[in-house]
């Protein structure tokens, strides 16, 4: 029994269950009028309920996997009684799957034609008008689809009943991400299949159908490799009447679902190319975005209105909290015939830009077609510069380089190393123009801000305070700057730091959740990892290190310690959420995440401050474990680095 049709059997057996046997027939007839299913269905449950009674124990609230097996007793008997019979030209063999509202068989054809199979759907015995509408617009749907890559309708008709039915091309397959798992396909494979998958769901739009819930489950494979869409039960006609497509109900699954669609919004083909997204990052991580399957309903659609996604690189690289946890991360990427570190390759740079761009939280900020978004992977694919991406002339050089590298390779020397130092000049020109308007807004901020600190232009005798100052610079940046920019980001992280030195956490964090977000949406790994070790530092202000240990770790897996920059961030992030093993004296466990950084750390004055943070902390714990004599040598080697830096300890 389905959860809808649960919930009316079980609000009517608490509206009669306590009446008499006269007021209850009386309510029943009413309620159930040329339903007997319905009927049939509260009379069990008060059965049930009395017998319950007779043993002084209610069923209602106390037994309710009893509840859950009548339900799905009659599901079961309703099912199978339908196996054996015949429908138009169809014998029905089995049932292959339920759902909703609808029942799904397995039929052959029966008339001396000719043999074929097909998957008969039809409702749960005489369901509601509603019910009945939704099943006949799916079936009208389906009959203007004709695609390779979607089941074709092949009959339809009525039950003896007056119920609709339709019967389905059938599909011997499996969901789409099993399929390419236990086939051990490789990222271009997957984006190869994914692409078939486009296909469909663009032939759909173009006939302004909007599938609404699309998921790997809907999405089968068969043993030719040939992928079939299914299911367009709540698929929406972008013109036409709206009762007929289901959009009076809310009716969508957590994982899959687009924002707009959790909020109750208006409908677009924008939701299928979020979830699109949501497939696309199943098949490359092997993760969902929100969580595992199983999450609670409500959970999950709050993440999705609310939490920011994790780049496919990242996650795929974010170390886990077990052995078991990095075991898994490894098999996913072995399902990928890659290791670990080459899946983060291949994901870091356009397919992050990509799929990020498909999940985007507004609709108007995705692409704007399901055409848009192959395109850009058949570029991905054929090394080409993707439109998500929009990268500069470094990056349009490297795509051309893979894609015409035995052309490249034959070039004379002198030819490559023109074009690739004017490519070098107009980058650096590019970057010039970026950090000049960076450094405009800057300066124009600043003068403000400066401006309001002027005792001349306060007004009377009030003075201003440094919080005064502060709030009225963020109020100058949000009206200002354009958002999501590089000098926004820049502007409201600084005012974050300032507040957090002030202690003053509250206005600090929407600062940073802004700064953490429009890095992410930049693709800027070092102005996520600097705005990441704001977040900790505030978290760790509010001793939430569980919290600060899982963002710095996150933040530490888009960072290249080959790179100097980068090496030191990362040292930052590791003195950060070394905090939380501090507090709790896990003195090794401490030492065990801190001296790898600290030797990684190349000494410069620029590291200076960090190097004697991770020093003083592991010899803090070193000392605790009575090892004195690795807490002097440590330290006297740290200040011998300091003193032979000048600009660190000057000699006088």
């Amino acid at each position: 029994m389905d959860a809808e049709r649960w919930i009316r059997v079980r609000a009517l057996f608490e509206q009669v269950a306590d009446r008499t046997p006269a007021e209850r027939n009386a309510a029943l007839s009413l309620e159930c009028a040329g339903d007997d299913a319905l009927l049939e269905d509260v009379l069990q449950l008060l059965s049930a309920d009395a017998r319950a009674v007779a043993a002084e124990s209610r069923v209602v609230g106390q037994s309710p996997e009893l509840l859950e097996g009548i339900a799905s007793d009659l599901d079961r008997q309703r099912a199978d009684a339908w196996i054996g019979r015949q429908l138009g030209a169809w014998r029905i063999t089995r049932a292959i799957g339920r759902g909703g509202m609808g029942l799904v068989y397995l039929a052959e054809r029966d008339d001396g034609q000719y043999r074929q199979h097909a998957a008969i759907k039809m409702l749960r015995g005489c369901e509601d008008t509603h019910a009945v509408a939704r099943l006949v617009a799916e079936r009208q749907i389906l009959a203007g689809l004709e695609h390779p890559n979607i089941a074709r309708l092949l009959d339809g008709g009525s039950t003896q009943d007056g119920g609709p039915w339709f019967a389905l091309e059938y599909v011997d397959g499996v969901p789409i991400d099993i399929w390419c798992d236990s086939n051990r396909l490789g990222v271009p494979a997957r984006l190869g299949i994914f692409l078939s998958v486009c296909e469909a769901v663009s032939f759909a739009h173009e006939r302004l159908v909007v599938h609404r819930d699309l998921k790997p489950a809907n999405i089968l494979v068969d043993a030719k490799g040939r992928v079939m869409l299914l299911d367009f039960g709540i698929a929406k006609l972008l013109e036409g009447d709206p009762s007929q497509t289901g959009v009076a109900q809310r009716a969508f699954t957590p994982e899959y679902a687009a924002p707009e669609q959790v909020r109750g919004e208006a409908i677009s083909t924008s939701v299928d190319i979020y979830a699109l997204g949501v497939v696309l990052y199943e098949l490359l991580t092997g993760r969902r975005p929100y969580g595992a399957l199983g999450a609670p309903s409500a959970a999950i659609e709050r993440a999705v209105v609310e939490h920011q996604v994790t780049r496919p690189s990242a996650r795929v690289a974010t170390k886990g909290d077990s052995a078991e946890t990095d075991l898994g991360n490894v098999t996913i990427a072995a399902k990928r015939r890659l290791s670990l570190q080459a899946l983060k390759r291949q994901l870091k740079g356009d397919l992050d830009a990509i799929v990020m761009k498909a999940l985007r939280k507004e609709p108007s900020q995705r692409f704007a077609s399901v055409r848009d978004f192959a395109t850009d992977i058949r570029a991905t694919l054929s090394h080409r510069p993707v439109e998500a991406r929009r990268g500069g002339w470094r990056y349009i050089a490297i795509r051309f380089i893979r894609r015409n590298a035995v052309a490249v390779a034959m070039s004379t020397i002198a030819t490559l190393a023109l074009i690739i130092g004017l490519l070098a000049a107009l980058d650096q020109a590019n970057e010039a123009r970026q950090q000049r308007d960076t450094a405009r807004q800057s300066l124009a901020f600043m003068t403000e801000l400066f401006r309001n600190a002027d005792p001349g232009s306060v007004r009377g005798s009030e003075k201003i305070s440094v919080r005064d100052l502060l709030d009225k610079a963020v109020s100058t940046i949000r009206f200002s700057v354009e958002r999501d920019s590089a000098s926004r980001a820049e502007l409201v992280l600084a005012m974050a730091s300032a507040y957090i030195g002030l202690e003053l956490l509250e206005p600090a964090r929407p600062l940073i959740d802004e700064a953490r977000q429009a890095y992410a949406l930049l693709g800027d790994d070092v102005g996520f990892g600097r705005s990441t070790v704001e977040f900790c530092r505030l978290l760790n202000f509010e001793t939430k290190y569980d919290e600060c240990f899982r963002a710095a770790k996150l933040a530490e897996a888009g960072l290249d310690a080959r790179r100097a920059e980068e090496a030191d961030l990362k040292a930052e992030l590791v003195a950060e959420r070394i905090l939380g093993p501090r507090a709790q004296d896990r003195h090794q466990e401490l030492i065990a995440q801190a001296e790898p950084a600290l030797a990684a750390l190349v000494p410069t004055s620029a590291n200076a401050g960090t190097r004697v943070n991770l020093a003083g902390n592991i010899a803090r714990s070193l000392v605790a474990l009575t090892r004195y004599e690795d807490a002097e040598s440590l330290m006297r080697k740290v200040i011998e680095e300091l003193r032979s830096d000048r600009t660190v300890l000057p000699l006088h």
